[in-house]
């Protein structure tokens, strides 16, 4: 809450009417004065009081406003709430969980009431934001690929292809807003999979380690919704007979062979992957229905891993995440090469590659207890934030052959980039609404939706201009795996949380 305040008082700078709520007036206050201090502009936003459990007081600040943005978690215990009362006051809503469970419920309980009334509830406009976004890139890249090839034009709406840098053949030509699609085999066109790769080097913050708790401590019915692949939909139509290798979650360390690196399990794809998922899901039935839509494949697949720098580093990974499956995380421990000696921490090789350390649930209790792993409100200092940094590979491949790929990357992903990525959603839903797909499926224009299909490519741009890379590169086959091991040798350029203010 507190870098989202920062960030928005330096991005505004008050040209938006801000107002910021909480369980206290007196803490929300206190607030302002560090914010001032450390964003550096003056800052006196409209404070709200407005307990999680007050209703009235939650239908009065939704009642208030154009968008809600909430960091309160977990969603679980507080969430729905405040979700119900923005759609009952037709306001849009971002957050930041990672609650699959949660996730699931609230969208069966009231997608259609908030595609009824026109609000935009967009969950996960966090960590798992850049995979969701990558996936969309990677695909609108492929589809015009395949244009560019056919000799296809586009037309306008909604599966827009940003610009970008491409990186072996000048700048793309793509204006941000021809979609992909335009006639004849391109619009039946269909991605086959998407594959990703997770580069980063971060800390955990106090209320996501509070979350994992949570997560971990519920009931055999949200655990069984942990584990079910399309717990948010986006299950293959014409696939029978169990999960797909690319649908299955990862369990052992495997060589990406057209990347030509090695990748292990991803603590964060149970999450990520069924976000991912959702937003197929969510443009599949827009396609049903709305001309404008176009969906990512009949039988598209989604796979996330993370980068290993080689086999024995990957294989290392691969054991500590099967060990915390089973509750026999590896005592953390202050070795060698850990990133500034935290518990739970991300081990630096040569190449950026970073090996996940999990204590167990009943160990992070205690490391939480003794105040060795942060408490909700807690996390990492400044200066360790600064040195954090996130970059994923993304593969998406037709079932022609044809393929593109693309990265995305940035600064540190548990808090900068997500404190960014979340404001920058609500700043794009309150200003720019104009600019938005709002495609239409059967229920309505809005919905629970992801950032993917609500947000689109017109907020890939816009993080593009606050400092979040999204690039595709044009290079044959033949050349990609030493792309792939040029780049991950590199620690991407940094972007600034505090960006200087724009129009608004």
């Amino acid at each position: 809450g507190r870098l989202v305040s920062r960030y928005l008082a330096a991005r505004t700078a008050g040209q938006l009417k801000i107002g910021v709520a909480g369980r206290s007036a007196a803490r929300l206050q206190s607030l302002f004065a560090e914010v001032e201090q450390t964003a550096g502009v003056r800052w006196s936003p409209e404070v709200l009081e407005a307990p999680s459990d007050d209703d009235a007081a939650l239908r009065s600040l939704a009642s208030s406003t154009k968008v809600v943005l909430s960091t309160a978690g977990p969603y679980e215990l507080c969430g729905t709430p405040l979700l119900r009362a923005c759609i009952a006051e037709g306001t849009d809503y971002v957050d930041i969980n990672g609650e699959v469970p949660w996730m699931r419920a609230v969208a069966a309980q009231y997608d259609e009431a908030a595609a009824a009334a026109g609000v935009h509830a967009v969950l996960s406009c966090g960590f798992s934001a850049p995979s969701d976004l990558g996936a969309l890139f990677a695909v609108r890249a492929l589809q015009r690929k395949h244009d560019a090839r056919l000799g296809v034009d586009g037309h306008s709406g909604a599966g827009c292809v940003a610009g970008s840098v491409s990186k072996s053949g000048g700048d793309d030509d793509g204006d941000g807003e021809s979609s992909y699609g335009g006639g004849g085999d391109s619009r039946t066109f269909d991605v086959a999979s998407v594959r990703a790769l997770l580069q980063f080097n971060g800390r955990l913050s106090g209320g996501t380690m509070a979350t994992g708790l949570l997560l971990d401590h519920a009931d055999a019915r949200a655990q069984a919704v942990r584990r079910e692949a399309f717990a948010l939909g986006g299950a293959p139509l014409h696939v029978a007979g169990g999960l797909r290798p690319i649908d299955a979650e990862p369990t052992h360390a495997e060589l990406e062979q057209t990347m030509g690196v090695w990748a292990a399990p991803f603590w964060m794809s149970s999450i990520s992957s069924r976000v991912v998922r959702r937003s197929h899901e969510l443009f599949r039935q827009a396609a049903a229905t709305d001309p404008a839509a176009v969906g990512y494949g009949a039988d598209f697949g989604y796979r996330e891993m993370a980068f290993a720098r080689d086999e024995t580093v990957a294989n290392a990974m691969a054991r500590e995440a099967r060990a915390h499956r089973c509750g026999r995380g590896r005592p953390p421990h202050r070795g060698r090469g850990s990133v500034g000696g935290d518990p739970l921490h991300l081990r630096r090789k040569s190449s950026f590659c970073c090996i996940e350390r999990t204590p167990s649930t009943e160990q992070r209790e205690r490391l939480i207890a003794r105040g060795r792993l942060p408490a909700p409100g807690q996390g990492p200092s400044a200066e360790t934030r600064a040195r954090s940094f996130f970059r994923t590979f993304v593969l998406a491949q037709g079932s022609n052959g044809e393929y593109a790929f693309v990265t995305t990357s940035g600064g540190d992903p548990g808090y900068e980039e997500t404190s960014k990525i979340v404001a920058e959603a609500a700043l794009q839903l309150a200003s720019r609404r104009h600019e938005l797909p709002l495609l239409r499926r059967r229920c309505g224009h809005g919905g629970v939706l992801t950032p993917a299909y609500a947000l689109g490519m017109p907020f890939i741009r816009q993080l593009q201009a606050r400092g979040i890379a999204f690039e595709q590169h044009d290079v044959d086959a033949a050349r990609l795996p030493a792309l792939v091991s040029a780049l991950a040798a590199q620690r991407p350029p940094h972007s600034r949380c505090a960006a200087l203010a724009v129009d608004v």
